[in-house]
């Protein structure tokens, strides 16, 4: 929120700041707001920004997309302090709003003695931060990627151990039987028109890139419950026989198993 605009910004010679308008649920009046509060100087901690925005365009859920996307993480503070703190921001920072705009503060900006404005500005809690499951979960949530991490990065040496290709590999028929270390960023459920049993489509992610695989349903009704986005897998499978000369074939998922 200090660097960022709309759209991707340079910083300096070798800093690119994602767009703000890359985070689900900020539109463009609530980037507006924070943009031209921004222009009096660089917001300190989340109860700074919650008293100088516009908390009409602004509000919650625009808040818990900016902490949960780490648009926040320069001010003081971390995550799950922000998070914990966020009511009592926007309800001080509306109490501050609204006496301003009726006139109650003094000409100086301060609260007249014996309102109810006059106390000790809130401070963070003492609690730990999100564990970096939780952190990158939510991340992906708001912007529909990674940024500060990967899920896979702790386990850099399994992937070397058991991994025989990469998702970048996709793309062409492989005779083999493939082994990957990959996260599912998503699930996607159907079922067969012709014998009505449920199968799936999942998207799934290493340092490589993306790629949808399938789970055929006699497959799907044993994996199902163990399948779930954002854990770090040893996914097996290959591509069928019959695919061979496809210009578009499918990987088919066999096993998964948890890192």
């Amino acid at each position: 929120v200090n660097e960022s605009c709309y759209k991707f910004t340079v910083i300096g010679e070798k800093k690119i700041r994602c767009g703000l308008g890359g985070v689900r649920s900020v539109g463009r009046s609530a980037i507006d707001s924070i943009l031209s509060a921004r222009e009096k100087g660089p917001f300190k901690s989340i109860f700074d920004i919650a008293e100088r925005v516009d908390l009409r365009v602004c509000n919650k859920r625009v808040f818990e997309a900016l902490i949960q996307s780490g648009a926040l993480d320069s001010l003081d503070g971390h995550r799950a302090q922000f998070m914990t703190v966020l009511d009592t921001a926007i309800r001080e920072a509306s109490l501050q709003q609204e006496e301003i705009a009726s006139g109650q503060v003094s000409m100086f900006g301060a609260p007249p003695p014996g309102s109810d404005r006059e106390h000790v500005k809130p401070t963070l809690p003492n609690i730990a931060p999100w564990s970096e499951s939780v952190r990158l979960a939510r991340e992906k949530e708001a912007l529909g990627f990674y940024t500060s991490g990967h899920p896979l990065e702790p386990f850099t040496t399994e992937t070397e151990l058991f991994a025989t290709h990469r998702v970048s590999d996709f793309g062409k028929w492989i005779p083999d039987p493939m082994a990957l270390c990959i996260v599912v960023t998503a699930i996607k459920r159907q079922t067969s028109k012709r014998t009505g049993a449920e199968f799936a489509r999942l998207t799934i992610e290493d340092f490589s890139g993306s790629a949808e695989v399938l789970v055929f349903p006699e497959k799907w009704g044993a994996l199902a419950d163990h399948i779930k986005t954002d854990i770090p897998v040893l996914m097996k499978g290959g591509y069928a026989r019959r695919d061979q000369d496809a210009d578009n074939s499918s990987f088919v998922v066999e096993s998964v198993t948890k890192l």
